[in-house]
């Protein structure tokens, strides 16, 4: 049987309400014995009851001002477009110096880094044996010259006994072949003359054109050949091309809004170099690119720059800014006004979202917002701190009972 529970009132006025547990018929006498009562003591009083109410109450409303608002004006704005892209410096002219006979180094013409005239003199190789080739060659030159006259006057003379029929035509046709050969002889040698006078101008190495040279890898009395690689290499730096690619669809939408007097085809090319300074000279396009690069569908767009004081070096990474040269008025508002929610990263998926990242993906949409790039750390920090604490658990347990917990996987999740 059970007993519902009994509510005691003391004389102070305090309530108590007594619980007796529920007994079974079967053990009633041992109920009788060892009944336990529990007595909840919930103090009431007036001046407690008040006290609540008091808290209860709602609280008069505070006004509060009203928070301060700035009101800026949009406005029209004559704005040029424009259009920032990554370039490099390329220079118009640039070749690896060589040398083309061989021999030892007499002189270097030129200061490493420096600049130099076009014709100026870099390198001088000795050229004593390539004087001699030459003088040779004119010696064995006179030699056939000489022999060649005689040939004419046996000619000549064969020519007249077969006139007067004093002598047979094959006498004569002898003396013509003889002339010929020699003649022949003369013209052989004059191109060996050109070729060892050719061949002496290559020992003194003069630079193609105005340019400034770089670090040489031969000094005075070493030994040359034409397979001895690169001297130096020869940089003309002004004028200077900057090269930049420009996406196909960019390329493509300036063109059609050209084509529809939206855009000026005409614009300014100036560049920001590495330590954000402006270049001061602005530059012209003179080439774009008759095929798009497969790999990356950009067009290679090049622009020629003034380069006087040689700021801009061969290789150089700059910014190219395109800008229109005809302003347009467009409705501005101040920047301040922008406002970028940089939460979460959103991007557009085609796919469907995965089982496991259900709750973060929007399927209707097909938009999907990242979570935070350190949660999943967290979470997995903490799952291992986590079977940490359970394996000491363990631990303790079989020490106090002397059973060995079960084995558990603690591979990673």
């Amino acid at each position: 049987m059970s007993r519902a529970p009994e509510m005691v009132v003391d004389a102070d006025g305090s309530a108590a309400v007594l619980l007796i547990a529920p007994v079974s018929a079967a053990r009633s006498g041992f109920a009788e014995k060892a009944v336990t009562a529990m007595r909840l003591f919930l103090p009431i009083r007036s001046a407690a009851l008040i006290f609540v109410a008091a808290l209860a109450a709602p609280a008069p409303l505070i006004a509060q001002p009203l928070p301060a608002v700035t009101v800026a004006v949009a406005a029209l704005t004559e704005i040029s477009q424009t259009a920032v892209f990554t370039g490099r410096a390329v220079a118009q002219q640039k070749v690896d110096i060589r040398a083309r006979v061989s021999g030892f180094v007499e002189e270097r013409g030129f200061i490493e880094g420096g600049p130099v005239d076009a014709g100026a003199v870099l390198f001088r190789i000795e050229d004593g044996a390539y004087r001699a080739s030459v003088a040779e060659i004119e010696a064995s030159i006179a030699a056939a010259e000489a022999q060649q006259r005689l040939a004419e006057i046996e000619r000549d003379r064969q020519a007249t006994l077969v006139a007067r029929q004093a002598a047979a035509q094959a006498v004569l046709d002898v003396a013509e072949a003889d002339l010929a050969r020699s003649q022949a002889e003369v013209r052989r040698l004059q191109a060996q003359r050109d070729r060892a006078a050719l061949d002496l101008s290559y020992t003194e190495i003069t630079a193609p054109f105005a340019g400034v040279v770089g670090l040489s890898s031969v000094d005075v009395g070493a030994l040359v050949s034409p397979e001895s690689g690169p001297l130096l290499t020869l940089v003309r730096t002004d004028p200077m091309t900057v090269e930049f690619p420009v996406p196909e669809r960019t390329l493509l939408e300036f063109q059609a809004r050209v084509a529809a007097g939206e855009a000026d085809p005409g614009g300014a090319v100036t560049l920001t170099l590495a330590d954000g300074s402006v270049y001061p000279e602005r530059g012209d396009i003179d080439f774009a690119g008759v095929e798009v690069a497969r790999g990356t569908d950009t067009i290679t767009i090049r622009a020629v720059f003034s380069n006087p004081d040689g700021r801009l070096t061969d290789g150089a990474l700059v910014r190219v800014t395109f800008r229109s040269d005809t302003p347009q008025s467009l409705l501005t508002v101040p920047r301040q006004a922008v406002q970028r929610d940089l939460q979460a990263d959103v991007r557009r998926s085609g796919a469907p979202a995965d089982a496991d990242d259900a709750g973060a993906a929007h399927r209707a949409g097909g938009i999907r917002r990242h979570r935070h790039p350190g949660r999943s750390g967290r979470r997995l920090r903490a799952a291992a701190r986590s079977r940490g604490r359970l394996a000491r658990r363990g631990e303790l347990r079989h020490q106090r009972t002397g059973r060995r917990p079960a084995e558990r996987d603690d591979r990673p999740l």
